[in-house]
């Protein structure tokens, strides 16, 4: 565990590198977040209204967290794909990742 870079040991940053850093990953969580949304409308479109009403607060914050929640862990754990700051071998930045590479 000694050999673990800690990114808290190189010092604060300003306001505005850290909303610089941290816009491209709200975007992508906020995306997450419709897409799990709108999963959820489609799985609960094809059911009888009675059983959508009592889905509805069992199941949609549940099933939308782990949506959101697996999405962010494969975003995160894919090769290269990671928010700006985080150590990676091959960094990109955003406009590649986002265009697929073809900027």
């Amino acid at each position: 565990m000694d050999d673990d870079i800690n990114p808290l040991d190189a010092g604060a940053v300003s306001r505005k590198e850290a909303q610089r850093i941290l816009r491209p990953v709200t975007i992508g969580v906020g995306a997450l977040l419709l897409a799990a949304v709108d999963h959820w409308n489609t799985l609960t479109a094809g059911q009888p209204a009675h059983l959508r009403t009592v889905l509805q607060p069992l199941l949609r914050g549940s099933h939308v967290a782990a949506f959101v929640s697996a999405g962010t862990n494969v975003w995160l754990s894919t090769q290269g794909m990671h928010p700006p700051g985080h150590l990676v071998k091959r960094p990109y930045q955003w406009s590649e990742v986002s265009s697929h590479g073809r900027t």
